[in-house]
């Protein structure tokens, strides 16, 4: 079961360490009643309720041979399957034991380019022999059940084969048009071929375009099933969500948490919590049903300044009439008119056109008094992309006037001025416009680490591995901020 195992804040970049577990990674096999085991293939997949989902002509689903698919007698074969189109203008495999090269052919099941009923079958492994039904495939609904039952002696010295649809696999079954009645009786040829569903191996314009939802092999006329893959039925939950809300009922995805796909287990490391109160996290899955809750009130007591791509170069800043360093401090707040004042030949008013203020532009004071804080206030300000200024809420304590009126929210960090106080002196006043912008998409996620900074630590992925017990013992040791900077 899905659930939220722990809730951790860490002081190091100040970020809340989310340990999810118990998910569920995507099915791409199941076994039939008889021990046949079914893989997807290409961009398949399992849909709850649909079966297995075709979308191209790479996709499909197939199991290895069996000798019990070589049926001498008759062969009853029965599917429910969704097209989007019956008459696709293309031929739509519903089932094959057939090589797409000559040699190792068998039988091909499937519904022709105009929606009708064929069923192809060789008796020497190379040429394939068609046999279509009268009528083609109609239903009020795009999912529907069909059958073809192939004789290769119908007792009358001919071969023939009979088309069905239904509302379900176990029928009722309805005959569509005509049993088709061809001279001769035949033999197939046997082959060790693969049974394939929903495509001819991977095969341009010849995949079902659509979802094969269940499927039967029958020895004989409702004989003795020797395939019965039942693809509906199938769970594969397997994309989840983490939220964040202050207040239990207004949720955010988490950044890194908002697509969670192909995972057992994951950690999640968010940065844009609330500090002081109490957050509340949830996990859901895809249709929105809530797996687990948690909550955590993580003691912060300080303002920080955050970059969403580059966390590693977080700062603590101190906000009191000390102004230890790095100290920060919001001296002015302005709010751009968007309206638009326009001349008019003639009279002597102009004419306005109005529209809401932008909000608000901040100009942000800081000031380091080391080299070492210098150096990371640089590399913050000069990465690129938007940062989350994050500041405990008011409060009526007096302990909460040093980060009072600096607001928390997403900005822009426009131009920078830098400032020697006094001549020699190491202290620098850093004069930062930011602009507040809208919370950045969530396609835009924490590096803790550039890649380039493993590069340039190690020599070779062995020195890597030897060098670091764990991805978190790697990160620590690589999250460099100068790596960052391009100079």
């Amino acid at each position: 079961m899905a659930s939220i195992d722990s809730l951790e804040y860490l002081d190091d970049l100040s970020r809340i360490r989310i340990e999810i577990s118990g998910l569920s990674i995507p099915v791409t096999s199941i076994t039939d009643a008889q021990g046949n085991e079914w893989s997807i293939f290409g961009n398949s997949e399992f849909s709850n309720g649909s079966g297995v989902i075709i979308p191209d002509d790479t996709s499909g689903v197939f199991t290895d041979y069996d000798p019990s698919f070589d049926i001498s007698g008759v062969i009853d074969a029965r599917a429910t399957i969704t097209a989007n189109d019956f008459g696709a203008g293309h031929l739509q495999t519903i089932a094959s034991r057939s090589s797409l090269s000559a040699g190792d052919r068998v039988w091909v099941w499937a519904l022709s380019d105009e929606g009708y009923l064929d069923f192809s079958y060789s008796t020497n492994g190379t040429n394939l022999f068609l046999l279509r039904s009268s009528d083609p495939v109609t239903s009020d609904s795009s999912t529907v059940s069909v059958r073809v039952a192939f004789e290769p002696d119908n007792g009358d010295g001919g071969h023939q084969v009979t088309f069905y649809t239904s509302d379900s696999i176990d029928g009722p079954w309805e005959q569509l048009g005509d049993t088709i009645v061809d001279s001769g009786v035949v033999s197939l040829h046997q082959s060790s071929q693969n049974l394939y569903l929903g495509n001819q191996q991977s095969s341009i314009n010849r995949y079902l375009d659509g979802a094969i939802g269940e499927f039967q092999l029958r020895d004989g006329v409702d004989g003795t099933l020797v395939a019965s893959p039942l693809f509906s039925d199938v769970d594969d939950t397997t994309n989840y969500r983490l939220q964040r809300s202050i207040d239990g009922d207004d949720w955010v995805d988490v950044r890194g948490g908002h697509n969670i796909y192909n995972v057992e287990s994951i950690t999640i490391d968010d940065y844009e919590f609330t500090p002081d109160v109490e957050n509340f996290y949830r996990l859901i899955d895809e249709d929105d049903t809530v797996l687990d809750e948690d909550a955590i009130t993580p003691n912060v007591g300080c303002v920080w300044l955050k970059n969403i791509s580059y966390p590693y170069v977080n700062m603590e800043f101190d906000c009191d009439e000390e102004q230890r360093s790095p100290c920060l401090s919001v001296e002015s707040y302005t709010s751009a008119s968007r309206t638009g004042i326009f001349e008019v030949v003639g009279r002597s008013r102009p004419v306005a056109v109005h529209d809401v203020h932008l909000d608000d532009t901040i100009m942000v004071t800081v000031v380091t008094k080391t080299i070492s804080d210098h150096d990371r206030m640089k590399y913050l300000v000069m990465n690129c992309g938007p940062v989350f200024l994050s500041s405990p809420p008011e409060s009526d304590d007096d302990d909460c006037s040093s980060w009072s009126m600096i607001p928390s929210g997403y900005y822009a960090v426009g131009p920078v001025t830098k400032t020697r106080v006094l001549p020699g002196s190491r202290t620098i006043q850093w004069d930062i416009e930011m602009t507040t912008v809208s919370r950045p998409g969530l396609g835009i996620l924490p590096v803790t680490m550039p890649w380039n900074g493993v590069i340039e630590r190690y020599d070779s992925w062995t020195d890597v591995l030897s060098s670091n017990e764990s991805w978190d013992d790697l990160a620590d040791n690589i999250a460099d901020r100068s790596i960052a900077i391009i100079e």
